[in-house]
């Protein structure tokens, strides 16, 4: 018993291990320079969009122009991909089932899908909750006098976390294949949560932009470890 015991103790140090590393490569990744330069990058245009009239100016475009009721009850819909309680949840039950069924290759392959998910809300939420706060911008249906202006801590808008999270079931599944058919389709599909968000007015356009990006950028770190095993085989 003693023995068994000291091998479960062994296999669990083992799993924590590399479950660490693999998080700790996702991170180095992330917080890369390279990749911080993209986030900068998106951090320039959506600031463009933000403090000059254009956020407000696209808001009111798209409610007098492109806003359909119909769509309404679709949008409803798509913005659940966005709560995070229900994607995390679906996210680590996938994953498990995925390490029951590991033997099939469509087990393998939404376990994968699963773990890769989880990697990615792990490296997207901190930036997103810090980021949001930090920027200080309100929603439209917050008629806070500065808008959807940066402003240090007066509000905690400032990049849609629905929009991010929304965007991360597709654009992992992107990464997974390699069909460029399927690969526009579900970045089209990422950007439904988004699309919803501006459709409710609960978000300018720069925020939900912002929040694509930073799931983006993070699916393409955790994405990277999987590319550099590729092209070690």
């Amino acid at each position: 018993m003693l023995a068994d015991g000291h091998g479960r103790s062994t296999i669990l140090k083992a799993w924590v291990v590399t479950v660490w590393r693999v998080v700790w490569g996702d991170i180095c990744r992330f917080y890369g320079w390279r990749n911080l330069l993209r986030l900068a990058a998106g951090l320039i245009v959506g600031g463009l969009l933000a403090n000059l009239p254009l956020d407000q100016e696209f808001r009111d475009w798209y409610c007098q122009k492109m806003h359909v009721a119909s769509l309404d009850r679709f949008h409803v819909v798509t913005k659940q991909f966005g709560e995070e309680h229900i994607i995390a949840a679906c996210s680590v039950g996938v994953a498990l089932v995925g390490c029951v069924a590991a033997s099939s290759p469509a087990g393998a392959a939404v376990g994968a899908w699963g773990t890769l998910m989880v990697r990615a809300l792990v490296v997207s939420t901190p930036p997103q909750v810090v980021g949001q706060r930090l920027l200080g911008a309100g929603r439209p249906s917050d008629h806070l006098d500065h808008g959807s202006r940066w402003r240090f801590c007066r509000s905690d808008k400032g990049i849609s976390g629905h929009a991010m999270i929304g965007s991360l079931p597709f654009l992992v599944a992107a990464g997974m294949t390699a069909n460029p058919v399927a690969q526009v389709a579900l970045y089209v599909c990422s950007g439904l949560t988004a699309v919803s968000r501006v459709n409710s007015d609960s978000h300018y356009l720069s925020q939900v932009l912002l929040g694509w990006w930073v799931a983006f950028l993070a699916v393409r770190a955790v994405h990277g470890r999987l590319s550099a095993a590729t092209r070690k085989d």
